[in-house]
């Protein structure tokens, strides 16, 4: 008798549960079925921008090691330049685009080296336009240290070939200044660099045995007369 009312007591409150249950999902379902719905949606969205941002990834970085390693017989400089400064502007890799400012600086420095301009007519001049992209890598992609080093470096070297010596110094300083490039060949390159400027800009005297300037004595001396 009592297991029977017990089972009666169980079996009650079970019902009342799934009454409670039932009326649960009958007030909020929809409301449930929507939060489910838009958070598959939200979940679905998250998963398509990382696999596209991969993507802009791998493009960006395939694009970049064709421009760079590649050689490519119908690829004329001045398209491959075109192609790296269309590279700087695209979304996806950040260290992927300083790179491409920086060849693309590298190349207009050895423009400047031999005296060449390319074939398109810039209204600037070779070496303002070095300047100008290592200074995007610099300004706007800081955060990337071994570029930034790199940026610096093909800065001071810029303006070491053009006889701007102060400028190369300061921007050889700027890499020994960065402390997360310490023990990097970039800062032992820049140090070597800095030791090799002052070389340059205070070149050794050589001695001689020869008299600057004529003697008084040799200048007042009279010659014999026989």
């Amino acid at each position: 008798m009592k297991s029977t009312r017990r089972h009666e007591l169980q079996h009650n409150t079970l019902d009342a549960e799934l009454a409670k249950l039932i009326g649960f999902f009958k007030k909020w379902g929809t409301h449930l079925a929507w939060s489910l719905l838009i958070g598959a949606l939200v979940a679905l969205v998250a998963v398509y921008a990382y696999k596209r941002k991969a993507s802009r990834q791998y493009e960006m970085q395939a694009e970049y090691e064709r421009l760079v390693t590649d050689v490519d017989p119908d690829l004329k400089p001045d398209d491959r330049l075109a192609a790296l400064i269309a590279l700087e502007d695209r979304e996806g890799d950040n260290t992927i685009a300083a790179l491409a400012c920086i060849e693309v600086g590298n190349e207009y420095a050895s423009r400047v080296l031999i005296g060449s301009t390319g074939e398109s007519e810039d209204s600037e001049s070779p070496a303002d336009l070095a300047r100008e992209h290592y200074r995007k890598a610099i300004e706007l992609f800081g955060e990337e240290y071994s570029v930034l080093g790199k940026a610096w470096f093909g800065l001071g070297k810029l303006e070491e070939s053009l006889g701007n010596y102060d400028a190369a110094r300061d921007a050889y300083m700027k890499i020994g200044q960065i402390t997360q490039l310490r023990g990097y060949p970039v800062a032992k390159i820049a140090e070597v660099a800095l030791q090799q400027l002052e070389v340059i800009k205070d070149p050794v005297k050589m001695a001689t045995t020869a008299p600057s300037q004529p003697s008084e004595e040799a200048e007042t001396s009279e010659p014999i007369e026989e």
